[in-house]
């Protein structure tokens, strides 16, 4: 069964994808990236990361960024990697 996460407000739903490594590092050598991409404002946060292990780092980041930002509000879903 496939649960529909209808968008209502901001910070319903953020979807998240990690990927990396590339073959051709940026220019402060970042082989991984991690994209946080908002439902309803389609406002999109991209990290450059030097490790993989770095992704739930800038994950806490995020959600400490957005949340300060967007007064009372908070991440109600997290989708990543096209998982529910």
């Amino acid at each position: 069964m496939k649960i529909v996460y209808m968008r209502r407000k901001i910070l319903d739903l953020v979807h998240s994808d990690a990927f990396g490594p590339v073959s051709v590092p940026s220019l402060g050598n970042f082989v991984y990236y991690v994209s946080f991409i908002g439902e309803f404002s389609r406002n999109t946060w991209i990290y450059f990361l030097m490790k993989k292990y770095e992704v739930f780092d800038r994950f806490k980041e995020f959600k400490a960024l957005v949340e300060n930002q967007k007064k009372k509000k908070k991440i109600n879903v997290l989708r990543k990697n096209n998982d529910g």
